[in-house]
């Protein structure tokens, strides 16, 4: 008889074991021979704030493969042009920035995926008199076609930087 109030109990423990599974955000990696860097490719709309420019900016990132094997490409970073890029070093579902040069500033910083369609990103840029640290949000999904009132007012959705 002392066998039922366990079972039951066991029964119950995987059950919501399985609720709390079902729940949590789940970044895709069924194959175990993809590149891990893949995950990341592609072009994101991006939308930061800095300690130099608090007004939000939005801008596109494209992410390529590095030649080397454990690292990606990020184009447009900061805003400094689509042909000037960064390079990370991926792991698992984050990357790191490690300190470099990119066009005369130095630029270093983190990011973490959280969902195949969102990564979080940090990182500084040091011009030589100002260091500026910036934070945003790296978003796969574009936004719809705008409307063409929201066309003819695009101008002042968008602050893009002036370096």
């Amino acid at each position: 008889m002392e066998k039922k109030p366990l079972s039951l109990i066991l029964v119950m423990v995987l059950i919501l074991g399985a609720i709390f599974m079902a729940g949590c955000d789940e970044i895709i990696d069924d194959d175990p021979m993809a590149d891990p860097r893949d995950k990341f490719t592609g072009t994101w709309q991006t939308s930061e704030t800095s300690t130099l420019y608090p007004q939000p900016t939005t801008f596109s990132v494209k992410v390529e493969l590095d030649v080397n094997t454990a690292q990606i490409r990020l184009y447009n970073i900061y805003q400094l042009g689509q042909n000037t890029y960064a390079y990370a070093i991926v792991t698992g579902n984050s990357f790191t920035i490690p300190e470099q040069d990119v066009e005369n500033m130095v630029i270093e910083g983190f990011a973490e995926m959280k969902n195949d369609n969102l990564i979080e990103i940090e990182y500084t840029v040091n011009d030589g008199a100002d260091l500026d640290q910036v934070i945003g949000e790296m978003n796969r999904s574009l936004p719809a076609s705008p409307s063409p009132q929201l066309a003819l007012e695009g101008t002042e959705l968008f602050h893009y930087r002036s370096i």
